[in-house]
């Protein structure tokens, strides 16, 4: 329900209205949601515990040292390619627009990746610092922060979407010779 909701509101961000079949709205959100626990977990493993997998990789191995200072600084893009490609997975299924190659970096997946992980971090760091929640919410207090963070979330993928839309109607008057298309002077002629 909530990845049909999402599915919604990038057709919005498109201002198109759905036309596809139930079916394949809900086999989209499906798919969306699978896409969206497998690149949780694999944060998951990567963040929390990516240096003990590190050191077991290392231990395993026998590669060293070396290895585990590459490690522990490759997994951190390791996980942004990751959140990039799910925004671009995302941003590639949910709108009811004629289906164009993927484009793995599009400004809105790199914008709404980037402001994704800014957003999250900065409510991991409020939270860790606000003992508020507790004794306002007592045991609901976990489903009020994830509830927080999930509007969180989707304010990044939805200005990522508005983004690749804006800019995809800009570059379809530009195809079309719309509003000063390409934005070149002409050249002068000579009298």
């Amino acid at each position: 329900g909530a990845m049909g909701a999402v599915i919604k509101a990038v057709n919005r961000a498109y201002n198109r209205v759905e036309t596809r079949p139930f079916w394949k709205v809900r086999a989209i959100a499906t798919v969306l949601v699978v896409a969206t626990g497998l690149v949780t977990a694999g944060m998951f493993l990567l963040i929390v515990f990516g240096g003990s997998l590190g050191e077991a990789i290392v231990k395993r191995t026998g590669l060293g040292g070396n290895f585990k200072l590459f490690w522990d600084i490759a997994r951190w893009p390791i996980a942004f390619l990751a959140v990039l490609a799910f925004f671009a997975f995302v941003y590639y299924l949910a709108p009811n627009v004629e289906r164009r190659s993927i484009r793995w970096l599009s400004p809105g997946s790199l914008v709404g990746s980037a402001m994704w992980l800014v957003l999250s971090g900065l409510f991991a760091l409020y939270t860790s610092f606000s003992d508020s929640y507790d004794k306002t919410y007592g045991a609901l207090a976990s489903g009020i922060v994830l509830l927080l963070w999930l509007n969180y979330s989707a304010f990044a993928v939805l200005f990522g979407a508005e983004l690749n839309s804006e800019l995809d109607r800009e570059a379809d008057i530009h195809a079309g010779g719309g509003p000063r298309a390409g934005l070149v002077r002409p050249a002068r002629r000579s009298r």
